[in-house]
């Protein structure tokens, strides 16, 4: 069988609130391993929205079937700002006969191609998750206790488990797929 590949290319659609961050592959421990740390625990949760919202994305896509993620470039995105634009390729284990899914707008019709693509993005780029419980690092200087015979607490930085809200970056298929373009690549 033989595969078929596609780049896809997100222009940056920019929410507030839950609906901030963007999409993102990379986690905030990423970023810090490359010295971009975040400014503040908003910013660290936006990462994490962004985060979700990509394996949102993947999965969707993958509903079509064995679709491999890979060459993925989130511009000028840090620790701290959602990426202005994001791309990626994807690999289809077993062509195009696999990229296939219902059009929820027209009842009864299928879409196929690139046409089927943009749909998964958009869909993963609309879907919200409420209620989600995470952990978030906190860049924000917390004092704890020293230890046993110690004088002074020290900061410490870390990670809290957290609950909130994942929205989407658009209400609407038709905004999502109008900010995707997907290219077949030969």
């Amino acid at each position: 069988m033989l595969s078929t590949f596609y780049r896809v290319s997100i222009a940056g659609i920019s929410g507030s609130g839950d609906a901030a961050g963007f999409i993102d592959n990379m986690k905030v421990e990423q970023y810090m391993a490359n010295g971009s740390v975040p400014s503040s625990f908003t910013a660290s949760t936006n990462k994490v929205r962004a985060n979700i919202r990509y394996k949102n994305v993947v999965e969707k896509l993958q509903s079509m079937g064995n679709v491999y993620i890979s060459n993925v470039v989130a511009t000028a995105a840090n620790a701290n700002v959602g990426p202005t634009t994001f791309a990626f390729t994807i690999e289809t284990e077993r062509g195009d006969e696999v990229l296939t899914t219902l059009d929820e707008n027209n009842a009864g019709t299928e879409l196929s191609g690139t046409d089927a693509i943009s749909r998964c993005v958009a869909r993963g780029m609309v879907e919200s998750r409420l209620n989600y419980v995470y952990a978030v690092y906190d860049p924000t200087a917390t004092t704890s206790f020293n230890g046993p015979g110690a004088a002074n607490a020290i900061a410490r930085r870390g990670s809290v488990t957290t609950t909130f809200n994942v929205n989407a970056v658009t209400s609407s298929l038709s905004t999502a797929e109008a900010a995707i373009t997907v290219t077949p690549l030969v």
